[in-house]
């Protein structure tokens, strides 16, 4: 750009009104040109000391067109934005340079010009405001190859202030763009001058009191926080997330973080912090686990420190282990030993490195495990996985902060995309919880361990972007889901299925999450795809709500014979005259579940370990056996040469199979008790039809053999 066009432009601008509040997000970049692939975007800057939660308070972009008041043009209603961190919104010509630089990405075709105003909103609050809504055209340009990147820190509004000198911070500054290319530092944060912050303890050891502090602040994300030998040494307490720039600690107790609260520090950080995680106590040596991992570097892994953090014993074993899925079912967990004085720390050695999981248990009362070392600033890098057994890794978050599930499995395509399994505690016993990617986007916190499933041997990556501050708080979702529960005496078991408008019947990888298969359960409860069956028992399944008053879900059980089972189901959400069946094929009983106090009660006379005998079913009408029974019935392949029927009623089934060109393949006529399994080893691969003819009547599936 010429330097005269350059001056008109900065001459323009320092003429126009801009209003602004620094209380969430800022436009930190705009970009509009009309050459090239007219690429047009925003770049939103949190610029507050917390994490911002969308799903809470949704951002909101609003335009306001040729002097016309703003209106919504963009809503996002999802994820989080952490202090300091950058989101990008734009066309998707721009993704590329946007995610190389570290940025999260959403498609949006804007068609804002450059005398049109955009508003930002986080929940009802005005945020920012980038050019006059409301103005006459051409409250701000109108020129091509044009940006504009804003590193503020105060941008005035000469009408509310009196300061007729408009944009007055230099830190403004205009940038050309070559072909609609994306303008130099798009996608990365403002940077903002660091101030340093020193703790003095005078009132108390909370860190977020601000008379704690020499400046009488808390700390935000750009200062330098030292913490000198003083009285009263800081506590980052459990509902607190503590953030800073550089972190020098000269204080020999350190910094306590109690379990729940979080510190991020996004530049360097000398000395130790200590990390405490609450592990519940239950009797009896197969309850009372829990997955942690070691949230700071240099933590000793030895006797001496399971015998400090209270934690088990049983003969010679210590109640520490890590998992290796290679060994022999019921023997894939390898204890600490009571005589073990080892040197190396959970981050270091023949035992572990950064980012590894363990399974530990408390001796006899409830209590915390404490994590004593300096903090990983830096992305956790090269952490081993391997697909040996059925490919279960027992990982562990490495920071002393949370992260997201979604992005951590996004980041590390050598790992099962879908799901990862963390571990819940009960008091009869526990369970491996399956938590989708997209459906939950589970948020792990500081020194928890938690299941993936590699595809491949290569290592896993912790990014330290995806670090972000506490959010050990509950969030009610507004989704509509059943969760069908499972008792026989001594285990509870689930299966939990979400009823959401952007899923299919079939597999929507992130939306559905498989049960574990690390460690076997006699008691087990999943359900089935209802279409595309393939044999996979989900924890969790997600289905489409147009279709919420038609469902039938096949569901599966593992459990011994003479086994007294009760069913049960928590409805969330469900519309009004929508009810919720489980259906016995067996019994032929038909029990209501979304009732207040409603269950189904058998005591088995046979071991069950699988689907066929019972359906959930979801509905707005009386249910009738005859007409939904033959709609149930699945048909998959479970190998080359095994066809598996699920759902039959009981009685004579004749199965044929024809070519397609009608020709009969083959005939097999059986008495159904629900399965079957149907050899067909000497067909070719091809497209089949096969009719089955039950008492109740017949149907038509088609089948591809491969």
């Amino acid at each position: 750009m010429k330097q005269k066009n350059l001056f008109k432009i900065f001459l323009f601008l320092i003429l126009t009104t801009f209003s602004f509040n620094m209380n969430g997000q800022i436009i930190s970049q705009y970009i509009e040109t009309n050459v090239g692939s007219h690429p047009k975007g925003i770049e939103i800057w949190n610029n507050t000391a917390g994490t911002l939660d969308f799903s809470v308070n949704n951002l909101v972009i609003e335009k306001g067109v040729n002097g016309q008041s703003p209106n919504p043009d963009y809503t996002l209603s999802s994820g989080t934005l952490a202090a300091g961190a950058v989101i990008v919104i734009g066309s998707d010509n721009l993704q590329a340079t946007t995610e190389s630089n570290g940025s999260t990405f959403y498609v949006k075709s804007f068609s804002f010009n450059g005398d049109d105003a955009l508003v930002v909103k986080y929940g009802a609050t005005t945020t920012d405001v980038f050019g006059n809504p409301g103005s006459d055209p051409g409250s701000h340009w109108n020129n091509n190859d044009v940006s504009t990147k804003n590193n503020n820190i105060s941008l005035k509004d000469g009408i509310t202030t009196g300061d007729t000198d408009g944009w007055t911070d230099p830190s403004i500054r205009f940038e050309t763009t070559a072909n609609g290319s994306t303008p130099t530092g798009f996608g990365i944060a403002p940077a903002a001058a660091a101030s340093t912050v020193t703790w003095d303890g005078s009132v108390s050891s909370d860190w977020a009191t601000p008379a704690n502090w020499d400046t009488n602040a808390i700390p935000i994300a750009t200062d330098n926080v030292i913490i000198p030998d003083v009285t009263i040494a800081p506590i980052i307490g459990a509902t607190t997330g503590a953030v800073t720039n550089d972190l020098t600690i000269t204080e020999p107790d350190g910094i306590n973080i109690t379990a729940g609260g979080s510190l991020i520090v996004s530049g360097t950080s000398t000395g130790n912090v200590t990390y405490n995680r609450t592990l519940d106590f239950v009797s009896g040596n197969a309850n009372g686990w829990h997955l942690i991992s070691s949230p700071v570097a240099a933590q000793t892994y030895n006797a001496a420190y399971a015998t400090t953090n209270s934690l088990a014993n049983s003969g010679t074993k210590r109640g520490l282990a890590f998992y290796n899925d290679a060994l022999a079912s019921g023997s894939k967990y390898t204890y600490l030993l009571s005589d073990d004085s080892n040197t190396s720390s959970f981050n270091t050695g023949v035992y572990s490195g950064s980012g590894i999981g363990y399974s530990a248990k408390r001796a006899s009362t409830t209590g915390t495990v404490a994590f004593t070392g300096t903090i990983n600033t830096d992305d956790v890098n090269g952490v081993a996985v391997s697909t040996s057994g059925d490919g279960f890794n027992l990982l562990g978050v490495p920071y002393t902060s949370y992260i997201s599930s979604q992005t951590f499995l996004t980041d590390n395509s050598n790992l099962e995309q879908t799901q990862i399994w963390v571990w819940e505690q009960g008091v009869t016993g526990g369970n491996f919880i399956a938590m989708t990617a997209k459906a939950d986007n589970f948020i792990l916190a500081p020194g928890q361990g938690f299941f993936v499933k590699a595809a491949s041997g290569t290592a896993v990556n912790f990014a330290e972007t995806n670090q972000t501050a506490n959010a050990d708080t509950f969030l009610k979702s507004s989704r509509t889901e059943v969760k069908l529960l499972i008792n026989d005496g001594e285990s509870n078991r689930f299966a939990k299925v979400y009823f959401l408008n952007n899923v299919t019947k079939g597999f929507d990888s992130g939306y559905e999450g498989e049960t574990f298969g690390g460690i076997k359960n006699s008691l087990d409860l999943f359900s089935q795809l209802v279409e595309g069956n393939q044999g996979k028992k989900y924890q969790v399944q997600s289905l489409p709500e147009s279709d919420l008053e038609s469902m039938v879900i096949p569901i599966g059980v593992i459990a011994d014979a003479g086994k007294e089972i009760t069913f049960t189901a928590d409805a969330v959400n469900l519309s009004s005259g929508l009810k919720v069946f489980l259906e016995d094929r067996q019994t032929n009983i038909f029990t209501r579940l979304d009732e207040a106090n409603s269950e189904y009660k058998i005591t088995l006379t046979e071991t069950l370990n699988g689907v066929g005998r019972f359906y959930m079913h979801t509905t707005a009408s009386v249910l009738s056996t005859e007409d939904i029974i033959l709609n149930s019935v699945r048909i998959f392949k479970t190998d080359s040469s095994t066809l598996k029927i699920t759902g039959l009623p009981k009685g004579k089934t004749s199965f044929y199979l024809y070519n397609i060109l009608g020709k009969e393949m083959m005939t097999t006529i059986f008495t159904s008790n629900g399965n079957k399994e149907i050899s067909l080893s000497k067909l070719a691969s091809r497209i089949y039809l096969a009719k089955i003819q039950t008492e109740k009547g017949a149907i038509s599936k088609k089948i591809i053999l491969e």
